[in-house]
């Protein structure tokens, strides 16, 4: 339409110009003179400005989806929204999936699981900490099992909870001799404090214990699916962090055919009388061993301080640490492991470890 407007301009125009040319006076309006030909030149160019503008914006001022854009308000719902949708719909059919699977199962007991990704951690800038000892629950269940028994055990007082308890013992016994028997070595405090040193818990100093994620890992909610008998089936709900790691995705593919990493290579007890098979012959534990997680994909860290005096208590000083369990070595010592050790004396650092 537009275009058909500037062509009819033009067409005006070029009219215009072909007439015979004849004398016309100068008209006087006011104190200006308009001679026509310049009349018709500024309404051509009104024209055609006005025909490039309506195109450009549109008949009644700006053109349908050109130059407006959606608030990020509005963007975000959609994306939630779709997000949703799509989970809500995968879900479902997960759910029917795997009740007609538990439908047509004879076993009995059977559970599966679907698992939603809702957060990712890319645990690249920081690591990702969980708190102790609840956070175990998402990354190692038969070592929190483990861990909240024998806290439970051992608060045989009964004026503190069962982990303040627990870190109040593990610091005072096992943390204090590591990081004793890291000093008492060490030529730098030998030279200042000498033998037998000291080490006492500080007043002011806070002791830290948290799980710490060593890969990236998906956060979500995992829905349960049990079959206790037949035609019955039990549903629960709950929050899920898996660890992005190899290992664990392997054995996770491998588990469901039978084909995990702990079931490889099982039948060197066939041979267990022959020493030249070359195969790794099993062991068998007892069945109260506790089964941790073997993908390793957390550690449990700790830090705190102590005060260091040498043995008349002349020379005071400030001992700060860091450490780690080792769970290889659970039995020994509870598997501490001093990995850092930082002195501070006569307001001058030193780096131990």
């Amino acid at each position: 339409m537009n275009q058909r407007l500037i062509r009819n301009a033009q067409s005006i125009m070029l009219a215009g110009l072909a007439r015979p040319t004849t004398h016309i006076p100068f008209r006087f309006i006011g104190n200006r003179a308009f001679h026509p030909r310049q009349f018709n030149k500024a309404n051509y160019e009104a024209l055609v400005k006005n025909a490039v503008h309506m195109n450009h914006n549109g008949v009644n001022g700006t053109a349908p989806g050109v130059g407006k854009k959606l608030p990020i308000k509005t963007i975000l719902i959609l994306i939630a929204t779709a997000s949703s949708s799509s989970m809500l719909l995968y879900a479902t059919i997960q759910y029917f999936r795997i009740k007609d699977e538990l439908d047509q199962s004879k076993e009995t007991h059977v559970s599966k699981s679907i698992f939603l990704p809702l957060w990712f951690n890319s645990n690249i800038l920081w690591k990702k900490s969980l708190n102790y000892p609840e956070g175990l629950r998402y990354v190692d269940m038969g070592y929190y099992h483990y861990l909240t028994t024998e806290m439970m055990q051992n608060n045989t007082n009964g004026s503190k909870s069962d982990v303040d308890n627990y870190c109040d013992e593990l610091q005072q016994h096992n943390i204090k001799y590591a990081v004793l028997e890291k000093l008492s070595s060490n030529n730098q405090i030998r030279a200042i404090f000498g033998l037998p040193l000291t080490l006492n818990t500080k007043a002011n100093s806070k002791f830290n214990i948290w799980v710490e994620l060593l890969y990236p890992s998906v956060s979500g909610m995992q829905m349960n699916i049990s079959q206790s008998s037949p035609k019955s089936h039990d549903v629960s709900f709950n929050w899920a962090i898996k660890s992005i790691n190899w290992n664990s995705i392997k054995d996770d593919t491998l588990s469901p055919i039978g084909l995990g990493m702990a079931r490889i290579g099982s039948n060197a007890e066939t041979k267990i009388h022959e020493k030249s098979s070359g195969k790794i012959h099993e062991i068998h534990q007892s069945k109260d061993k506790v089964t941790l997680n073997p993908n390793r994909d957390y550690a449990i860290r700790f830090q705190s301080e102590f005060s260091i005096s040498d043995k008349v208590a002349d020379k005071h000083g400030k001992i700060k640490y860091i450490g780690t369990i080792d769970f290889d070595h659970l039995l020994i010592n509870r598997g501490v492991i001093i990995t850092d050790i930082e002195l501070i004396y006569n307001n001058t650092s030193y780096k131990i470890i």
